[in-house]
């Protein structure tokens, strides 16, 4: 047992998992659509890995943590967003263009890559 346990490094017990969506609020105003939007998600996405980032940070800085934290996809809600009722997305590891869609078309777009 302790060969096992000195064979592992704790590095990588305390090891985040890799993220699927980042969500980035770009204002405190936000933040309730941001809450209701996520949970939405998470309660018919259930195996999505998402992170809803409530610092009231610059986008930029959020845009950072979203690529060190290994998302695919930025999840972006401003004040436009939220008046719409839609979301605009990022795809941070592919080169697609950045999108605005309903939260509807969204979790559609999930259920295919994470399944119910």
């Amino acid at each position: 047992l302790i060969l096992i346990l000195n064979s592992i490094s704790t590095k990588n017990l305390f090891k985040q998992p890799v993220l699927d969506c980042f969500m980035v609020c770009l204002s405190k105003e936000v933040f309730s659509y941001a809450l209701l939007c996520s949970e939405e998600i998470r309660k018919k996405v259930p195996s999505v890995n998402l992170k809803l980032n409530l610092e009231a940070t610059s986008a930029n800085s959020q845009f950072k943590k979203a690529d060190k934290s290994g998302a695919n996809l930025a999840i972006i809600i401003g004040e436009e967003e939220k008046e719409n009722k839609t979301l605009s997305i990022k795809y941070l590891r592919e080169k697609i263009p950045q999108e605005t869609i309903s939260l509807d078309l969204l979790i559609n777009k999930l259920l295919k890559f994470f399944g119910e």
